[in-house]
C-alpha cells in the first residue's frame, strides 16, 4: 500500500510539474551565508576554546538558456575569523572573487524546483595573523586562488518574479591558492605558500553550510 501511495505521489508531481523558467529570461540573484563552529578542549588543568566564523555575500546575473539550464556570472566577498587558544591567536582572511556558473534545473511542481550548480572562480585574498608570542609576532598576507565547486539546492517561487532558494554549499570543491606573507613584527621574513585541495561535504551536509538567497526573474 505504501509503495502504491508513493508511486501515485510521484506521478502527481510529474504530471503537475511545469517549467519554472522560460528561455530568454534573466535572473538576478544574491545570497548571504554565515558558517560558525566552536570547539572546547578540557585537559583537566585548563580549558581551551577555538572558534571559526565565515561570512559570505555574493550577487550575480544569469541568462535562461532553456527551461532546464541557467548560465551566468557572479562576484562575491567573504570574511573569515578564526580564534585559537581562547582568542590569543587570531587569523583574519578576506577575499573578492569573480566567476561563471551553470545551473541544471529539475522542476518538482509549479512552485518548487531543485538545482545542481557548478562554478569556476578566481579571486584575490588578503589576511592577517596575530598571536601573543613576542618572538614570532604576526604577519599579513596577500595572494590569489582558483577554485571549481558543485552545489545542490532548492528553490521556491513566491511570486511570478521573486524566488527564494537555499543552497548546500559544500557538496564538492577543488581549490588552488598561492600566498606570500609580509611579516610585520618583530622579525622580517618572506616566504611563499601554495596549496591544492579537494574536499566534499557529502557525509556532513548540515544547516551550517546552507546559503539562503533570493532571485528576481525578468525579461
Amino acid at each position: 500500500m505504501k509503495r502504491q501511495l508513493l508511486f501515485a505521489a510521484l506521478l502527481f508531481i510529474g504530471f503537475n510539474a511545469s517549467a519554472q523558467f522560460t528561455k530568454g529570461e534573466k535572473v538576478l540573484s544574491g545570497n548571504i551565508a554565515l558558517n560558525t563552529s566552536k570547539t572546547v578542549n578540557n585537559n583537566g588543568s585548563s580549558v581551551q576554546e577555538n572558534s571559526n566564523a565565515t561570512f559570505l555575500l555574493n550577487t550575480g546575473i544569469g541568462w535562461v538558456k532553456s527551461e532546464k539550464r541557467i548560465s551566468g556570472f557572479r562576484v562575491a566577498y567573504y570574511n573569515t575569523l578564526q580564534k585559537n587558544n581562547n582568542g590569543a591567536d587570531k587569523t583574519t582572511s578576506n577575499g573578492i572573487t569573480a566567476g561563471v556558473f551553470n545551473q541544471d534545473i529539475k522542476t518538482f511542481n509549479k512552485s518548487f524546483f531543485g538545482f545542481l550548480e557548478t562554478n569556476l572562480n578566481g579571486g584575490y585574498v588578503w589576511g592577517k595573523y596575530s598571536n601573543s608570542n613576542s618572538t614570532t609576532g604576526g604577519f599579513s598576507t596577500t595572494g590569489y586562488n582558483f577554485n571549481t565547486n558543485a552545489n545542490i539546492g532548492i528553490g521556491y517561487r513566491i511570486t511570478k518574479h521573486l524566488i527564494a532558494d537555499a543552497t548546500f554549499t559544500n557538496l564538492l570543491a577543488i581549490n588552488y591558492s598561492h600566498y606570500g606573507p609580509e611579516t610585520s613584527t618583530p622579525i622580517n621574513q618572506s616566504s611563499k605558500t601554495s596549496n591544492f585541495s579537494i574536499s566534499t561535504g557529502l557525509s556532513s551536509l548540515s544547516l551550517n553550510s546552507v546559503a539562503i538567497g533570493f532571485r528576481w526573474v525578468f525579461q
